[in-house]
């Protein structure tokens, strides 16, 4: 099969852009976790669907074994990628799972990246000069997008890549009519129960994120008891729920990340400035964000316990769950910068059409 391993010098500058027709991987070995890992999950829909559909058992039977090769496929070509000494300690996300996800990714450094000025812009990583063509291949013809790039954005990434897996927000959810900004089957693989990676945290205990899953309920917890004990609630308290799932905690749960992009509650921590002189949301606020965010550092960790980002008492359930969401937010930040310290955004392995 016929591919190639393209690279730009770093000492070169940025890269002149010539068609992309084919996915853009980090290396050889993630692009061929792509493949497999594709086809494992199309398996599972495959397989999902004929028994709902009541197909004769003997062809589920023979799908489930297909799903049994691919996903051993997987899990062994993880063991020849870069991330793999970081990712074998940690029980219960070094699997197949993660391998779909590297699979998503492709390559760490198109978060934040170079995107393309289109309505439906391209994500490269930022190798490109500012206001070049968008070299990927649109139609049969081979055709290319050709909307000026957008200078390199100049952060960790993390935000960006919290957005595309549809961990940016709770209240968060597919709209009638509105294609969805984020990868919806990426999100189904982090939040599905008991399968998911926030539950295998769980499940498995898994060194580190267990820890932090812990930590968060507890601190959730007591600030929950402090809100009931100054409110003068009873035990059993909890806020209104709205009828779309929403509630009156819109730091954490039920905003949208467009409604709150006036806030700057998303704080970004390479930029170091958490709040301009003009700007009057309360400190606390961008802590507690930060913290379900899952970004480390002294301002995320001295956050107090009573914060004005959630206001009124939590229920049993909704802690569990934002505890879950800080853990795997915070794995899926530090799997990303993990990539990047290990990989070149000039270096990338240009697949073949249709892998």
């Amino acid at each position: 099969m016929a591919s190639s391993r393209c690279s730009v010098s770093s000492d070169v500058g940025l890269g002149e852009p010539s068609p992309l027709l084919g996915r853009v991987y980090a290396d050889e070995i993630t692009a061929e976790i792509g493949l497999d890992a594709r086809w494992f999950d199309r398996t599972i829909s495959f397989r999902r669907g004929m028994q709902t559909a009541g197909v004769n058992s003997a062809f589920v039977e023979v799908m489930k074994k297909l799903e049994a090769r691919l996903k051993y496929k997987v899990s062994k070509a993880m063991r020849e990628h870069v991330l793999w000494p970081w990712l074998e300690p940690l029980k219960g996300l070094a699997g197949a799972s993660t391998g779909l996800l590297l699979a998503y990714i492709a390559h760490p450094w198109r978060f934040p990246g170079q995107r393309c000025g289109a309505a439906e812009p391209h994500y490269h990583t930022p190798r490109f000069a500012p206001g070049a063509p968008c070299p990927v291949v649109v139609d049969k013809d081979g055709g290319i997008c050709g909307a000026p790039l957008e200078p390199p954005r100049m952060t960790t990434g993390v935000s960006s890549f919290h957005h595309y897996c549809g961990q940016h927000g709770a209240g968060v959810r597919k709209r009638k009519g509105i294609k969805a900004d984020w990868n919806t089957r990426l999100r189904a693989i982090i939040d599905a129960p008991e399968i998911g990676l926030r539950a295998q945290i769980i499940r498995h205990k898994t060194p580190d994120y267990y820890e932090i899953y812990q930590q968060e309920k507890a601190r959730l917890q007591m600030r929950s008891e402090i809100e009931r004990e100054s409110e003068g609630l009873s035990g059993s308290a909890a806020p209104d729920i709205a009828a779309d799932g929403s509630s009156e905690n819109d730091g954490i749960l039920g905003r949208n990340r467009r409604e709150v992009a006036g806030t700057r509650t998303e704080s970004d921590g390479s930029v170091g400035d958490l709040l301009s002189p003009e700007d009057e949301t309360p400190a606390d606020w961008i802590f507690e964000n930060d913290r379900f965010n899952g970004r480390r550092g002294p301002e995320a960790t001295e956050c107090r316990h009573v914060t004005a980002s959630i206001r009124g008492s939590l229920r049993p359930f909704q802690i569990h769950q934002i505890a879950m969401t800080i853990a795997v937010k915070r794995f899926l930040g530090d799997l990303l910068m993990e990539w990047k310290a290990l990989s070149d955004p000039y270096v990338f392995y240009l697949a073949p059409p249709g892998q």
